[in-house]
């Protein structure tokens, strides 16, 4: 089962508290961080579910194949082409590098905005150091999440998604925004289409940053990701000798997998719209409204890629939506990553052995990582903007 942790942390020195401290909580926010930290496990839970190749059913062998060509840079002409023996082999290669050992953690960041640095920079790669803090005084210091995600308007204190690579150990942790589990408090049990819409971007997310996660175990610590033009090219980076143009493995396997990036946006009545964007057009010129509990449902669970401009286009689905809203961007840390797991009851003890990317939080494993911390130099990979 994967873990879920909450952080107020933006950088630095990162205190990572589990979601299961807040079980037998009797304040209210706490009860909700408990509540959301459940639902988002499932949800993710679902993702691998689908990810995981001895799923046979059509609608998770789309999800696979999209997932193994953003992985190892497979064009979509090409895919299509692939026999089935083909892609096989390519789905068994790309999802064993996680979904068959323990999967990245999951952090949902609750803290202040993070600077523009952290989100307009790469993914963060890392030497992280896992310590634990034991006292009931490190928990006091804890707050459920920062006021200024009570503001009903974004732009919000994080993206909506970014991937962290402790590049020396190949562990991950995969950061949510604080959104996926504030935002429910606004709504009461009737809004069951919002929870729906929320709960279905957040799988998206999660599928866009395995996809990251995935490729820097593939293609290793110092690969960007190769010039694989899907946004139109006033959105494209530029980067080093000749402008050479810099691909985003997330969105590319977000349009194979559903026809669409998909995004979402909070509306100021405190209501969530799920939208596709063409990413061929120029930013804020083909962003269509997802609607219906059927619409949104298909994006996992139909045989093939659900979203046709076309139809859209014809339905009058268009929609203006922010800028702000467009955010699964990372940060790249220049220094050592300090990350602090809060281990207060009831939190059962860490396992004796590591498993997969969860590193237990005392032992052998941390002396090693301080011993030859001054080997460890961290450096950013792939573009997740």
């Amino acid at each position: 089962m994967p873990q879920l942790f909450y952080t107020q942390s933006a950088e630095g020195d990162m205190q990572l508290i589990d979601h299961q401290v807040y079980a037998t909580s009797s304040v209210p926010q706490y009860q909700q961080l408990h509540r959301m930290g459940e639902q988002l496990l499932q949800a993710y839970s679902g993702v691998l579910n689908y990810l995981s190749t001895r799923n046979k059913a059509p609608n998770a062998l789309r999800l696979q194949n999209a997932f193994a060509a953003a992985v190892f840079d497979v064009e979509e002409d090409d895919l299509f082409r692939m026999g089935e023996e083909e892609k096989a082999g390519l789905r068994e290669k790309a999802c064993d590098l996680f979904i068959r050992g323990t999967p990245p953690a999951l952090v949902v960041y609750v803290g202040k905005h993070r600077t523009p640095r952290l989100q307009s920079s790469p993914s963060t790669s890392a030497s992280l150091t896992f310590t634990t803090a034991s006292s009931d005084k490190e928990y006091e210091k804890w707050f459920a999440w920062d006021k200024e995600w009570d503001a009903a308007e974004g732009p919000w204190p994080c993206p909506w998604g970014w991937h962290t690579r402790c590049w020396n150990d190949k562990r991950f942790c995969i950061f949510l925004s604080g959104a996926y589990a504030i935002w429910p408090q606004y709504w009461d049990s009737s809004a069951w289409t919002q929870h729906l819409l929320l709960q279905t971007h957040a799988q998206v997310t999660m599928f866009h940053e395995l996809i990251h996660a995935a490729r820097t175990v593939g293609n290793g610590v110092s690969s960007l990701t190769p010039a694989k033009i899907i946004d139109h090219p006033s959105k494209a980076k530029r980067v080093g000798p000749g402008e050479a143009v810099v691909g985003e493995a997330g969105r590319y396997g977000e349009k194979v997998a559903f026809g669409a990036v998909v995004d979402i946006c909070f509306e100021s009545d405190r209501t969530v719209t799920l939208f596709a964007s063409d990413p061929s057009k120029p930013p804020g010129t083909a962003d269509f409204r997802l609607s219906g509990a059927t619409d949104i449902t298909l994006l996992f669970h139909q045989s093939t890629p659900p979203i046709n401009f076309v139809q859209l286009a014809e339905e009058n689905q268009y929609i203006s939506v922010p800028e702000y809203t467009r955010t699964k961007a990372g940060g790249c840390g220049e220094g050592t990553v300090n990350v602090v797991i809060g281990d207060i009851p009831p939190i059962p003890p860490a396992a004796a052995e590591p498993s997969g990317f969860i590193i237990p939080a005392t032992g052998p494993l941390q002396d090693h990582i301080n011993k030859h911390r001054d080997d460890l130099k961290p450096r950013c990979v792939e573009s997740d903007s």
